[in-house]
């Protein structure tokens, strides 16, 4: 359920129907947060589709504690050149950018 919530969520934010976005995104988040065990891997898909859906929105300081956390967990668990990793670490940048935040 949290997989197709998040994966509809990433359509609508595409589609920018942010309204729809952000609240299936956090739903999304809740649900895996409740399988997964604290740190698993793959919540930081869960953190990362909300972060996203935060900073479109314009919501930078939420978006940048949810990046944070999924750039956490993928800093565990996925090599430092990852392709994963290096564009949680571009959009938080992206975020900070929007804050205001240059260095």
């Amino acid at each position: 359920l949290a997989e197709a919530m998040r994966r509809l969520s990433a359509c609508y934010l595409a589609q920018g129907r942010l309204e729809e976005a952000i609240p299936l995104a956090d739903d999304a988040l809740r649900h895996a947060s409740t399988a997964l065990p604290d740190g698993h891997p793959g919540l930081g898909f869960y953190l990362y589709s909300v972060a996203e859906c935060h900073r479109q929105s314009g919501a930078f300081d939420e978006s940048v504690e949810f990046y944070e956390r999924a750039m956490d967990i993928f800093g565990h668990h996925l090599p430092q050149h990852s392709t994963s990793l290096a564009i949680v670490k571009r959009d938080l940048a992206m975020a900070y950018d929007g804050k205001g935040r240059t260095d």
